[in-house]
């Protein structure tokens, strides 16, 4: 009985969101093996960023190399041809008695993509990239954050915002919880699928967040990014919620440089990374510039951007992000407030995903 490639490469994604959010700036993946005779034997997923990937995890099940005799591996992402945390796939796949390998989408990487299928070929093994755009599509939404960030020179930038049923972020004078329960769990979830969470010193100075990780089912650590021109955190942050939940050296403040020489003997006291970056007279900061900085100095590769309205406003007016989560709640009412008016100010999205979450509607735009 011929196999069915389409219900494979769907099984082989919903496999490969199961890692989510624990595969950070790493693609999540999925890989099912049949043998010869067309019969499924083995499956296996990328499960945590830095560990064995799929198709080495769908190995791992198999005890014996003969059961691999003339079989086909179909996984939803090419082969990687280069060894970073773990070895080369490709290579060790070409080592192994497979006859045919089938798979979704090419490494995005222009600098190896393709290479996967060479090795694979060069060992006589039979390589076929099975084209289907409803499949491509749901990868391409699956893997945005990493289909992106491959070829960005700066941090991947996810941004947030709940809206009440009347469109406000917050009420007067009060803290109010606008999303759902569940929706703000999905929240959580995405904050922890990025490295860090960005907001600006208002939104310190004014609600002393966590900005932690709080899901019932995981725990995950992550970093914080405060944009601070004027230095307005120093006094607070040593006795703020941020490092109460976190260590020190996992917040980074960017602060104008020209401050540096005048401050330079009370940041050297706190063990806070306060990063010195230029500014122009009216506090502005150069957004490309700390993206890239975060990336190639910091090693932060993603940012989960909660806000507040300010900060959003000068993201969005940047045109500098990649995904959009706008929760809209369907019952919260806040009738006075702050109005979140940038809606119109987003680019066309390529592709949007709307669910229904407890009882809010989570609409996530991707860019």
């Amino acid at each position: 009985m011929p196999l069915d490639y389409n219900s494979i490469f769907n099984h082989c994604l919903d496999l490969a969101e199961e890692a989510y959010p624990f595969t950070l700036r790493n693609p999540m993946v999925g890989c099912s093996i049949y043998n010869k005779k067309n019969e499924w034997i083995s499956e296996g997923v990328h499960k945590i960023y830095g560990q064995a990937h799929a198709e080495i995890n769908a190995l791992n099940s198999i005890k014996n190399n003969e059961e691999l005799e003339g079989a086909t591996i179909f996984v939803s992402l090419e082969p990687c041809a280069h060894q970073g945390l773990t070895p080369s796939c490709a290579q060790t796949l070409a080592q192994l008695p497979i006859g045919k390998l089938v798979y979704l989408t090419k490494d995005p990487n222009p600098l190896v993509s393709g290479r996967g299928e060479k090795i694979l070929k060069k060992s006589g093994i039979k390589v076929e990239h099975y084209k289907n755009q409803i499949l491509e599509n749901k990868n391409y939404l699956l893997n945005h954050k990493f289909f992106k960030s491959v070829v960005s020179d700066g941090a991947y930038v996810h941004l947030k915002v709940a809206l009440s049923k009347d469109r406000f972020i917050n009420q007067d004078g009060a803290t109010v919880q606008i999303s759902s329960l569940e929706a703000s769990q999905e929240m959580h979830k995405n904050r922890a699928g990025c490295e860090a969470v960005l907001i600006g010193v208002n939104t310190l100075l004014k609600d002393n967040p966590k900005l932690n990780v709080r899901h019932p089912g995981f725990s995950s650590q992550n970093k914080v990014v405060v944009l601070d021109p004027s230095l307005k955190s120093l006094e607070i942050i040593n006795n703020s919620n941020l490092l109460k939940v976190r260590e020190a050296k996992n917040t980074y403040i960017f602060y104008d440089k020209a401050l540096k020489s005048k401050y330079s003997s009370i940041l050297k006291k706190s063990d806070v990374r306060w990063i010195s970056v230029s500014f122009s007279k009216d506090k502005a900061f150069d957004l490309h510039n700390l993206l890239r900085i975060l990336k190639q100095n910091l090693d932060i590769h993603s940012v989960f951007v909660e806000g507040g309205y300010e900060t959003h406003k000068k993201f969005i007016e940047a045109g500098l992000y990649e995904r959009v989560d706008i929760i809209d709640s369907q019952t919260q009412l806040l009738k006075s407030g702050l109005k979140w008016d940038l809606k119109s100010k987003l680019k066309e999205a390529t592709l949007t995903k709307r669910l229904k979450v407890g009882t809010d509607i989570f609409n996530s735009h991707f860019y």
